[in-house]
């Protein structure tokens, strides 16, 4: 017989959060407690409560620990910060992301409580709205000189953005149409999600395009998105230095480029063509030829660029494994996840130690 002792710390906040993570509908998952939908919707609107019995069995039909379901950690929407989606990504999609990407802010919110950083590089603030700062091109170029970027190519754009104190973190988010998305936490660190699963070349604009909004938007307008694609841009291909090897562009030159400049043949293609390099009729040729080898969804693989990898999170995990002496199953508890789940999530990677690495200590 089901216990009538009825918890009042459950948060239907989190039940929802749990439940759009794994990708289910009310529906499925009242099916999997074996309750009607009527009733689950009533739990996720806060009218009736769960018995401590419907607590466990929550748990492990959407695989969170029974303390997730009681955590304060605040939850915001998406869509009051940036993303990149393409328009064929689905609502149930959007709000498994929206969802992943929440649980992660708060597990990394976690692991900084008690750690303090220094970096070399600081975030600037430049309101696009703002007339003394310019255009997203002009404001791109302040930002190498602030951050001391020499001309040409820049090496390694996540390493850039680590010494800058922005988190980068790869996921899995289950599909191609959403690139990233960037956010931060209730104590002003910047975070960046970006989809694993991308070549390097694209993941490197995506970041490029992330620290656009971080920089210029604080506010959604209509225009952001376009603004950050020419921040990315220039940031990525400075007009004074690849305006000169803009010449006899074809599909070879383009992937010659593409090696140098580590972007994509499409993005130099798009950025000849803004840059008057090149016809508006040879830019459409171009185009059709890209299509016709099918190269806008998979450029050629000699011309492929590698991943970048992040170290800064994967630091901050290793600080409370080894000097903090957490253990795995610890650990996971610490953040509200099953050990199997941490494992695959923050699973550790070596890595090469980065030419400007950040310095994690504890805080006394």
């Amino acid at each position: 017989m089901e216990s009538t002792t009825f918890s009042q710390s459950i948060k239907k906040e989190r039940i929802i959060l749990a439940r759009e993570s794994r990708g289910m509908s009310q529906g499925e998952l009242a099916e999997l407690l074996d309750i009607s939908n009527a009733k689950l919707s009533k739990v996720e609107n806060g009218i009736i409560a769960l018995s401590d019995t419907m607590l466990s069995r929550l748990a492990s039909a959407l695989q969170y620990p029974e303390a997730f379901f009681t955590d304060y950690t605040e939850i915001f929407p998406l869509g009051l910060n940036y993303y990149r989606k393409n328009k064929g990504l689905s609502t149930k999609k959007y709000r498994q992301i929206e969802a992943f990407v929440n649980l992660r802010r708060g597990e990394i919110e976690k692991l900084l409580h008690s750690l303090e950083f220094q970096f070399d590089r600081k975030v600037p603030h430049c309101d696009i709205d703002d007339d003394k700062y310019g255009s997203p091109s002009i404001i791109a170029s302040s930002v190498r000189k602030f951050w001391n970027i020499p001309s040409g190519p820049i090496d390694n754009m996540i390493l850039l953005l680590e010494s800058a104190g922005i988190i980068v973190v790869p996921c899995d988010f289950g599909t191609r149409d959403f690139s990233g998305v960037s956010t931060w936490t209730t104590d002003g660190v910047h975070l960046v999600f970006i989809n694993k699963n991308m070549p390097g070349d694209r993941m490197r604009f995506t970041l490029a395009h992330e620290l656009g909004h971080m920089i210029m938007h604080r506010l959604t307008t209509e225009t952001m998105e376009k603004e950050a694609h020419i921040f990315a841009s220039e940031f990525l291909m400075p007009k004074e230095d690849i305006i000169h090897q803009l010449y006899s562009i074809n599909l070879d030159r383009l992937g010659e480029l593409k090696m140098h400049w580590k972007v994509s043949m499409a993005s130099i293609l798009m950025r000849s063509s803004a840059l008057g390099m090149i016809s508006d009729a040879r830019y459409r040729e171009l185009w059709t030829y890209m299509g016709k080898y099918r190269y806008k969804s998979n450029e050629p693989v000699q011309y492929n660029i590698p991943q970048e990898k992040p170290t800064l999170l994967s630091e901050m995990i290793t600080t409370h494994l080894q000097e903090w002496g957490y253990s795995i199953e610890e650990l996971a508890s610490f953040l509200l996840l099953n050990e199997s789940e941490f494992r695959s999530i923050y699973g550790l990677k070596s890595s090469e130690d980065p030419p400007i690495r950040p310095k994690l200590r504890l805080l006394q």
